[in-house]
């Protein structure tokens, strides 16, 4: 459907009547009388409860508004959940009010749906309705959910008086989570002070503190930005040789790189030589050692390229293309044509070895390139085919190798090709490259991009907006025309390709010198189906195939309803059948579920983002829909290697791995979906 008649007024008229009847016809049943209405209690047969969840999939901000002082706590639990998936709205006063309603469970959802609209105005009701007062930690729950969303809201003032507080002991751990996690949100945000990151390592240091709390701390430490962890090296340290919880064992690996010290170095080298580690420390380790020179450790990493766990086998790679040099480059090559080695690793040595041969070794790269595109001859499969292209393109010359491949049949490797020329661009070396035919190969490049852009491949121009207009491809004394640029803007299907479509919008924008313009969020086109969950109870669980082994997915049903829905009806309609994981990061996550299978995939609709502050990313096995930005899921979904609280509040959860963890965990980019079924046991 055109961007441009998808959203005409008459459209908007229409949804709007047919949104009428639709709500009318959910709520024809009356609802059973509850004998105490201080209870909070979610049955989605209740056709009242039905109304306010559809109002939050229709984000109806007014009529929700009407029933956040209900007498019925479980409409009015309902109702201030909502908006923290909405998140964006003007509701701010009547949320604040729901701080002081006396049912516990709905002051903490008013609290998490004040923090999700991120905005600094909300912290001071936040401050104001903290409960100073809670003597006997009665409501410590309330407490540390008010202090999680000032982190998410506040000012490093209020940071550094969060972080001050050292009386909550070890006993209390509701309020010592709140704290320790109002300090990480406060960091996920860039906003980071000395004494904030003095108390995560009073909280990390030895086992006096719950480990819920030290775990939260050790995630501070692997993803706060631009801190100095020097000082607090020998705590980090001390802490990651003791700790046996491997969530925290692994957040701690990374940072221990971030320390710098050479004590650190040492730790780490000494975590990769342990055989005994789970492979999600061993990947986290090498990631640590980024920080350090290679070459003491050189032969350590080596021996993990052949490692059980593909993970592994991977990020030791990964640590030679980031840190290797010229001296060793030649050892690159000789371990890439080692056809021992997964195809995976492979691709990444010959990719170290291009980046680390200087460009005038030029028998060395002919030699790595004649390798690559015999091996590109010889594959069918289009994710190995994609990783030689981004090896060939290691070197600048083969461009045209690139420009080629991007006429590829597999959208993956199109879409690759097209991500790589961003990188022969920016290469070091480019200038002197091309030092005399630079003009030709702008030319060549425009001409294409443009060419590529009109015919209008969602993945291909998501990419090439990234360097549309790049200043190395500026011709001097020639004006640009990005007029092309429109026509593909018009030519997306909305909401299919909506993600395109933003990156395409900022493209246009930088071009122009103007600010990035907001992401259009799609008007809502795919109401959530009550008769997919009429038939869905809390033993519901799916059964997914794969070429790996079979992995069961229990559902989330009462928190993410829409979600389940859509998930369901898609596995029955058989819609995942034969679809590829496309995307697994090493100790991360597995993705799957793009019609493409590059990641550019989906259907021509979106579903509501759901995200119930009740649910985190707080342990591994988590299932969560992927997205361009709230509101715009459809069809893709990845499983989490590990814990990952830097997804909580953006990425809706709608299950979790019951069983077949090991298969995740062993699971490779283009491992195929055979089906998933969907049985009551």
């Amino acid at each position: 459907m055109p961007f441009i008649s998808f959203y005409m007024n008459g459209m908007k008229q229409w949804i709007s009547g047919v949104v009428a009847i639709w709500i009318s016809c959910i709520v024809a049943c009356v609802p059973a009388e509850k004998e105490d209405l201080t209870d909070i209690t979610i049955d989605l047969t209740d056709s009242i409860q039905r109304k306010i969840i559809t109002y939050q999939d229709l984000q109806m901000t007014d009529s929700l508004v009407e029933w956040l002082d209900h007498e019925d706590a479980t409409y009015r639990f309902l109702a201030t959940r909502a908006f923290g998936s909405i998140t964006e709205h003007e509701k701010a006063d009547v949320l604040i009010e729901r701080l002081g309603d006396e049912i516990e469970e709905v002051r903490i959802a008013a609290a998490y749906a004040l923090g999700q609209t991120g905005k600094e105005e909300m912290s001071g009701a936040l401050i104001e309705n903290f409960d100073n007062q809670d003597t006997t930690l009665t409501h410590q729950a309330y407490n540390a959910a008010v202090l999680e969303a000032i982190g998410k809201t506040g000012d490093k003032a209020t940071l550094d008086l969060i972080a001050s507080v050292t009386t909550y002991k070890p006993k209390d751990t509701l309020l010592l989570e709140g704290q320790a996690w109002a300090i990480y949100r406060y960091a996920l945000r860039g906003i980071t002070s000395e004494t904030g990151t003095e108390r995560m390592s009073e909280l990390i240091k030895g086992s006096i503190f719950p480990g819920d709390v030290r775990w939260i701390a050790a995630n501070y430490f692997m993803r706060a930005k631009d801190i100095d962890l020097s000082p607090h090296s020998a705590i980090i340290n001390s802490a990651f040789n003791n700790e046996d919880d491997v969530d925290i064992k692994m957040c701690l690996a990374v940072a221990m790189g971030k320390c710098g010290t050479e004590t650190s170095r040492k730790g780490l080298v000494a975590a990769i030589r342990n055989s005994e580690l789970d492979y999600r420390v061993l990947c986290n380790a090498l990631r640590g050692l980024k920080a350090y020179n290679l070459t003491p450790h050189y032969s350590d990493v080596i021996d993990l390229l052949d490692h059980n766990n593909v993970s592994v086998a991977q990020t030791a790679a990964d640590l030679i293309y980031t840190n290797g040099n010229t001296e060793e480059a030649n050892d690159y090559k000789r371990l890439a044509r080692d056809t021992s080695y997964h195809w995976s690793v492979r691709t990444r040595l010959y990719r170290a070895a291009q980046t680390h041969f200087p460009f005038y070794y030029s028998l060395s790269k002919g030699a790595i390139n004649w390798d690559l595109t015999n091996w590109l001859r010889d594959t069918k499969d289009p994710y190995l085919y994609g990783a030689l292209i981004q090896a060939l393109a290691e070197d600048p010359k083969n461009y045209n190798e690139v420009l080629q491949a991007m006429d590829h049949e597999h959208p993956y490797v199109a879409t690759t090709a097209a991500a790589s020329l961003k990188g022969i661009l920016e290469h070091p070396e480019f200038d002197y490259i091309f030092s005399t035919g630079r003009r030709r190969l702008q030319l060549i490049m425009n001409q294409r991009i443009e060419e590529e852009m009109q015919e209008g491949d969602p993945g291909i121009v998501a990419e090439l907006s990234q360097i549309v207009g790049h200043p190395k491809l500026e011709i001097p004394g020639r004006e640009p025309d990005y007029g092309y640029l429109d026509t593909a803007l018009i030519s997306l299907n909305l909401p299919e390709h909506i993600e395109t479509y933003n990156m395409l919008k900022a493209a246009i924008a930088r071009i122009n010198g103007e600010p990035e313009p907001e992401k259009r969020v799609p008007l809502v086109n795919h109401p959530m189906d009550w008769g997919i969950l009429d038939q869905v109870t809390d033993s519901t669980i799916a059964v997914v195939e794969t070429t790996r082994g079979t992995i069961m997915l229990s559902f989330y049903t009462k928190k993410a309803p829409a979600t389940v829905a859509n998930f369901i009806d898609l596995s029955k309609r058989g819609f995942y059948d034969g679809k590829n994981f496309h995307r697994v990061v090493p100790n991360f996550v597995i993705q799957g579920g793009c019609p493409r299978g590059d990641g550019y995939g989906s259907l021509n609709y979106t579903i509501r983002s759901e995200l119930p502050g009740s649910l985190r990313y707080s342990q591994s096995g988590m299932v969560g829909m992927a997205s361009a930005g709230n509101h715009t899921e459809c069809t893709q979904w990845f499983v989490t290697h590990c814990a990952t609280p830097h997804l909580d509040g953006n990425y809706t959860i709608f299950a979790r791995v019951t069983d077949g963890m090991d298969v995740v965990h062993q699971m490779e980019q283009g491992d195929v979906i055979q089906s998933i079924k969907i049985k009551k046991p």
